[in-house]
């Protein structure tokens, strides 16, 4: 006989039968083989699915079977019952998941609608648009590159809209400029053509002014060169060591009529081995437009001086002051803008373009340098500004 136990039903059951069917006996024949039968029998009027599992020890040897029947009607039970249950599951969980969904939903598409909207108004050109989000997740990181990207397009259209209006400004002078001595030109030259007997003395007279507004003009014309290419092909400007001292040497041989006739000393008191790395025209730009303002506006008997105040590793901080009359205060913030004039007759006449000192400080910041100015202690001016040494 053979006494076979298994486990049904949560129940430990074992059947005593001597004489077990054929199909629990194929049953646990093929569990003692290792396998895992599944076997459908019918007894009677009864309808059986019987399966065995083989019990092993660490060497894979089968000490016993577990088999396990049942009938099908018990299994219509368990599937009815399982099928309740997975209904009464549905009708709760599809509700929450529903509910859940919203809720998910809710959280991810409302920022990302709002952050839609901050884009498409920075697109559309209202950088001053914010996404006013305060959150420690992803969204929160994005809305704030997304502010800081805003902060910078209105900065940028900020910064465009005031060089268009320097630009505007900057050409509306140099129109002006320009009418000045083309009127002038015109002016005389239609009197000379239009009264055949001027005297001589009269139409050299005219023709003399002729020239010296031409000349007004054409250095006009390169100071307005001088400047675009400083703005728009800085690196056209090759560099070269520049020994100061011959500098200014050069500079008070070529100024040497002006300076005798407003009895203007020149004090250079710079080492002779000062030497500065930068481009030898631009350099002398800015000594020479210092220069002659100080001879232009200074007043008889002024005296310039040129010297270093101090040193660093790598530049030279240079003074360049005269005693003359100087400026009222409220003029020192202006005197590098570009056609500023303190007295705009008075600067026409003596021939002066009003772009010297803005060609003065753009070639400064050109060598990297810095410049400033104000009232000097002795009266007139001083302009304090770096330059390079050479290597």
């Amino acid at each position: 006989s053979h006494n076979v136990t298994g486990y049904f039903s949560g129940v430990v059951q074992t059947i005593h039968n001597p004489l077990l069917p054929s199909y629990l006996e194929q049953c646990i024949a093929l569990g003692f083989m290792g396998k895992t039968p599944f076997i459908q029998a019918r007894v009677g009027d009864q309808i059986y699915l019987t399966t065995s599992m083989p019990v092993m020890n660490a060497q894979s040897r089968v000490l016993g079977v577990v088999l396990l029947t049942s009938t099908l009607r018990e299994q219509g039970y368990t599937q009815v019952s399982s099928t309740t249950i997975l209904l009464n599951s549905l009708m709760v969980s599809f509700p929450l998941a529903v509910l859940l969904a919203f809720v998910f939903s809710s959280m991810f598409t409302r920022p990302i609608s709002a952050l839609r909207k901050v884009a498409l108004a920075l697109a559309g050109g209202a950088y001053e648009t914010r996404t006013g989000m305060h959150r420690d997740d992803e969204f929160g990181s994005l809305a704030h590159s997304m502010d800081i990207l805003a902060e910078r397009l209105e900065a940028a259209r900020a910064h465009d809209e005031e060089l268009r209006i320097q630009q505007q400004t900057f050409f509306s002078n140099i129109s002006h400029e320009l009418k000045t001595p083309v009127s002038s030109i015109q002016g005389y030259l239609e009197t000379i053509v239009s009264n055949p007997d001027i005297d001589k003395e009269t139409r050299d007279q005219f023709i003399q002014r002729c020239y010296a507004q031409s000349r007004r003009l054409s250095n006009l014309l390169a100071d307005i060169s001088t400047l675009n290419k400083l703005d728009d092909a800085p690196q056209e400007y090759e560099f070269q060591p520049v020994n100061i001292p011959d500098l200014l040497q050069s500079i008070q041989r070529d100024v040497s009529m002006q300076m005798e006739d407003k009895h203007v000393t020149f004090r250079a008191l710079v080492d002779p081995e000062v030497a500065v790395d930068g481009n030898p025209s631009l350099l002398y730009s800015i000594f020479r437009n210092l220069t002659d303002n100080s001879i232009a506006y200074g007043g008889e008997g002024v005296t310039i001086t040129v010297q270093v105040l101090s040193e660093s590793a790598d530049f030279y901080t240079f003074s360049f002051s005269d005693n003359g009359p100087g400026v009222a205060s409220e003029h020192i913030p202006h005197l590098f803008e570009r056609f500023y004039r303190i007295d705009k007759g008075r600067s026409r006449k003596m021939g002066g373009t009003g772009l010297g000192l803005a060609i003065v400080k753009n070639s400064v910041l050109l060598h990297h340098g810095n410049i400033s100015v104000r009232l000097g202690i002795a009266g007139g001016l001083e302009f304090v500004f770096t330059l390079p040494k050479a290597a």
